[in-house]
């Protein structure tokens, strides 16, 4: 892979962390995420499956604690457990409907909110919050998708 790719992927994961946490606030309810993050990861997991490294994926996930100040490991964590679980089907995933494919992403992003949410802040999560994070993935999803195909195809072509 080369280096604009890289580049490519990390800043789109970053831009996505800054979209989540603008959305957040603008929402400006407590615990209220939208997890752009995860689908943008899911993405680069899906579409370049053999070029994603573990490497990568670890330093992204490090680069994102950092700039989250959240406990280190905790984008890290689940980065590398969705990535193990998107790579391992990446290829049989390519044989459904880009629907059936948006509902495994969107059902992955909701585990990971429970999960994070879960082990950070035990008393403020609520399945209101679940279900709104649901829905707005479920929204958003064709519109990451097609962000971050143009993405692919404009700035990294390498990936395949």
């Amino acid at each position: 892979m080369r280096a604009k790719a890289l580049t490519t992927i990390i800043l789109s994961l970053i831009l996505g962390f800054f979209l989540d946490s603008f959305f957040t606030s603008l929402i400006n309810e407590t615990y209220f995420e939208i997890s752009l993050t995860y689908l943008i990861f899911f993405y680069w997991c899906y579409a370049a499956p053999q070029q994603f490294s573990l490497l990568l994926i670890i330093a992204t996930g490090l680069i994102l604690d950092f700039v989250s100040a959240f406990f280190l490991g905790t984008y890290t964590l689940s980065f590398i457990l969705f990535s193990f679980i998107i790579r391992s089907y990446a290829f049989r995933l390519r044989l459904f409907s880009h629907l059936q494919i948006s509902l495994i992403f969107i059902l992955l992003s909701s585990i990971g909110f429970t999960l994070k949410y879960q082990f950070i802040y035990p008393d403020g999560y609520f399945y209101s919050k679940l279900i709104f994070n649901f829905l707005s993935i479920l929204i958003l999803w064709p519109l990451v998708f097609g962000f971050c195909r143009y993405l692919r195809k404009r700035y990294a072509p390498d990936i395949r």
